[in-house]
């Protein structure tokens, strides 16, 4: 039996009671020549546990997800199906990506284990998008917020990028086309005690400032200072902690990695470039800089076009500046495109004491 949950659906590393059993659900196939319903849909979202487009004609592809059907409503087993909010949410995404979904009920204590083994290719099952987590598997833009600042998220694995933006670029569509926000209204009306609410996606628009800040690993916390006049159009800028960056050639990494992705319309901009420069400025715990030359710290780009690391101030032209704050862990450069980012140095050089005798 599914009993309803008390507290909020945070779900934490080794938390929930595993069932042990695989499923794999095939309940609905859509002949050719036919759309969905108001039989297949609620309120704009799909209840088929699969969607199938084969028989349409329509090009196919199958994203394996996993989920722990134990946590009522988001995902539960109902007779001899998976059911719940985050698989309406996941089935929605399916029919705006022309793709089958194979659901799987896997453990708890087992699920992250087995994205990163490859078993599947993401999780949808109340997944909370923290910190600890940045490090290993890399996350959606959150559609779900419970409380104050429990961000619902997809995960996939860390690097697969082209699976991520797909499933972004759906989201976004979903939202402006309202259903997101049934989604919430849902699950709001079943447990109204977790305050679900639409999360604050990050909107860079072309005539307002915007600042936004993002808490990576380690505590450490990204700054991103967008002027006036920086876009052309409005954007949706996101922030993807990459974990631990490959040191460059005579640096050390020293704790921030992360990926800044811009999407117009839930499109990727695979090149966006600023119009006036933007500010990073990131803020390092004690314990990441300790043995850092911190006047020597630099924010890299990856440069694909010559597969190597290079200053992130020699993005802008004539390339900017560093305002350094070694007292306080901090420093600020000013970039004009976006890129794959990482902050690197050079540890200290400590030299043995000898005495005459």
């Amino acid at each position: 039996m599914i009993t309803k949950q008390s507290h909020l659906p945070s779900r934490v590393m080794g938390a929930g009671v595993a069932i042990g059993l695989a499923v794999v659900l095939v309940v609905t196939l859509l002949v050719a020549g036919q759309t969905l319903t108001a039989a297949n849909t609620v309120e704009g979202i799909p209840q088929a546990t699969r969607l199938m487009t084969q028989a349409r004609g329509e090009p196919t592809n199958i994203i394996r997800v996993a989920t722990n059907a134990e946590y009522w409503p988001m995902e539960y087993i109902s007779g001899t199906q998976i059911v719940g909010h985050d698989i309406d949410l996941m089935n929605a995404i399916a029919l705006k990506l022309n793709a089958t979904v194979v659901y799987t009920n896997v453990p708890w204590a087992n699920i992250f284990t087995g994205l990163l083994n490859g078993e599947y290719d993401a999780i949808v099952s109340t997944v909370s998008a923290v910190p600890e987590r940045d490090k290993i598997i890399d996350f959606t833009l959150p559609y779900v917020t419970f409380g104050v600042g429990d961000h619902i998220a997809i995960a996939v694995r860390q690097g697969d990028d082209a699976l991520r933006h797909r499933l972004n670029q759906a989201l976004w569509q979903l939202r402006t086309e309202s259903a997101l926000e049934t989604l919430v209204a849902r699950i709001a009306t079943d447990v109204p005690a977790w305050n679900p609410h639409l999360p604050q996606w990050p909107y860079v628009a072309p005539d307002a400032s915007s600042t936004l800040v993002y808490t990576g690993t380690q505590q450490n916390s990204t700054i991103i200072q967008i002027p006036s006049g920086a876009v052309t159009q409005t954007i949706l800028l996101a922030y993807v902690d990459t974990g631990v960056a490959a040191p460059a050639p005579s640096y050390a990494f020293a704790g921030h990695a992360f990926q800044l992705d811009a999407y117009h319309d839930g499109v990727l901009l695979s090149a966006q470039t600023f119009g006036v420069p933007v500010t990073v400025t990131l803020h390092s715990t004690e314990t990441v800089v300790a043995k850092m030359e911190e006047s020597a710290l630099k924010l890299l780009y990856w440069n694909a076009g010559v597969g190597k690391w290079e200053d992130a101030n020699t993005t802008c032209a004539p390339p900017s500046s560093y305002d350094r704050h070694p007292s306080d862990n901090w420093l600020a450069v000013p970039i004009c495109h976006l890129s794959q980012f990482a902050l690197f140095g050079q540890h200290r050089l400590y030299l043995p004491i000898t005495s005459r005798n």
